[in-house]
């Protein structure tokens, strides 16, 4: 792709050669001329040309039309039109990035005698509360419940999504 912006025109009139001669000669660069009739040829100038062609156009009672505009600036221009919609894409993604990476659910599984609000407001005491950025080793806090609560025998604290599981076994307590 082409980094200046340059359009693809289509002439039509009786004297189209003596025009392209009279661009030559007027340095004006035109490039992929394709012949398609006896009165109709396509070519591609530069964008800031187009408005030099004006006195050879009269001179030779020859019309053009712009058949496609190419070239990055022209790219660019249309993206920059919808630059709004870019931008309230990338901030959704910033604003999900952020999101995904904080605590928004704790599940307790195994637990029969403790209830899951005893964990989860222990849980809450030790700077784990929901909305929290998640962590990788939540070793720490596996012990701190295995201490704290004597009829936990083993815990496992680990993330999935947004998600903290708690997985607790209870040990089996024998009347005296």
């Amino acid at each position: 792709m082409r980094f200046d912006a340059y359009v693809k025109l289509t002439l039509r009139g009786n004297s189209i050669r003596r025009f392209i001669n009279l661009c030559t000669a007027g340095h004006i660069k035109l490039w992929d001329i394709r012949y398609m009739s006896e009165n109709k040829y396509e070519v591609c100038c530069k964008c800031s040309r187009l408005w030099d062609m004006k006195p050879y156009l009269d001179k030779t009672h020859t019309s053009i039309t712009v058949s496609e505009k190419m070239g990055y600036y022209h790219l660019a221009a249309c993206l920059k039109k919808t630059r709004w919609i870019w931008g309230i894409l990338m901030n959704a993604l910033i604003l999900m990035l952020i999101l995904s990476i904080r605590i928004w659910n704790i599940r307790i599984n195994g637990n029969k005698t403790l209830s899951d609000i005893t964990i989860i407001d222990y849980v809450n005491k030790n700077n784990v509360p929901y909305g929290c950025i998640s962590q990788k080793n939540y070793a720490w806090l596996e012990k701190s419940i295995e201490n704290e609560f004597s009829d936990v025998v083993w815990c496992s604290i680990y993330v999935d999504g947004t998600t903290l599981m708690i997985e607790i076994s209870e040990g089996i307590t024998y009347p005296k």
